[in-house]
């Protein structure tokens, strides 16, 4: 699957009905669309976020992904 697809079909915002796993939350994030999210309830929004910033973490310090920061490589 491309990784761009958002772009490339020029979408800015990303409304999910269905946030569920936070599949579509970190597309948008890696490719810097805004993304609101609908969660079931205050347990899945935090399971998620952790969720998150978890993907997003590793994707800083994966060579190749829009998330990657140089800099962490050095701590």
């Amino acid at each position: 699957m491309r990784q761009d697809w958002l772009k490339s079909y020029c979408i800015g915002t990303v409304c999910d009905l269905t946030a569920s796993n936070g599949v579509l939350a970190f597309q948008a994030l890696q490719q810097n669309v805004c993304y609101l999210g609908v969660c079931y309830n205050d347990h899945h929004m935090v399971e998620l976020y952790k969720h998150l910033a978890d993907l997003t973490f590793d994707a800083m310090w994966t060579e190749g992904s829009a998330l990657y920061d140089a800099k962490l490589r050095d701590l």
